[in-house]
């Protein structure tokens, strides 16, 4: 009988503990169940926030990545136009090595020094009106500077000649080339020798030089000694 009441007993506290682990299994189901919507809520904000902090640091880095797109393009964009600059430089100073530029500048020139002469020789000669009717004093009129200005007009014509005949000399010799050269001439590169090649050389100059000079010293003892021998026979 003891015996059968402590099984019943202990079947008895067995499932008093099943059902204890079962309501507590059971307890944070519901809880969840059973929690406020204000809780939810707040859950759902703070889940948006962080979806709106992740969309704000991806524009932020879509932007910062156009940025330093936009700063190569502009930083491309300026090596260009120096180097666009630098070409026209180039050719303005090729343009003022040409003979045909030179005379259009000179053709300028020449146009104000023949005015500032025609216009000194017109003064000139209204003073000297002014001095032949008796009007003023010939030492009271300052005369212009005619024959500077006519030197001027005929030194830019001279220029302008000389540049002329050197364009169509070199005209004459483009196209004499073409006619006996029709075929391009590929020159060689020139072979530079590098500086430890060149000591090299220069080593065995030194050397060889030392052994002729060896060699000439040799020679020269050995006639000394020829000769002083046949001395002494004599």
């Amino acid at each position: 009988m003891m015996q059968q009441q402590q099984t019943q007993h202990g079947a008895t506290m067995t499932g008093m503990a099943s059902q204890q682990s079962q309501q507590t299994q059971q307890d944070p189901q519901q809880q969840q169940q059973q929690q406020p919507p204000s809780q939810q809520s707040q859950g759902q904000q703070t889940q948006q926030q962080q979806t709106q902090q992740q969309t704000q640091q991806q524009q932020q880095q879509q932007q910062q990545q156009q940025q330093q797109q936009q700063q190569q393009q502009q930083q491309q964009q300026q090596q260009q136009q120096q180097q666009q600059q630098q070409q026209q430089q180039q050719q303005q100073q090729e343009v003022k090595l040409d003979s045909i530029s030179r005379v259009k500048n000179h053709y300028g020139q020449m146009k104000d020094a023949l005015m500032e002469a025609l216009s000194a020789a017109a003064t000139n000669v209204g003073n000297n009106n002014q001095v032949d009717q008796g009007n003023r004093n010939a030492g009271e009129i300052q005369h212009a500077k005619f024959e500077e200005n006519i030197e001027k007009f005929y030194t830019l014509c001279d220029q302008m000649e000389l540049n002329l005949r050197t364009a169509i000399d070199s005209q004459l010799q483009a196209k004499a080339s073409q006619l006996n050269t029709p075929n391009s001439i590929n020159t060689p590169p020139v072979e530079v020798q590098k500086y430890v090649q060149y000591l090299g050389t220069v080593r065995n100059q030194v050397v060889f030089a030392k052994d002729i000079h060896t060699a000439l010293v040799d020679a020269a003892r050995m006639t000394t000694s020829a000769m002083t021998t046949m001395e002494n026979a004599n």
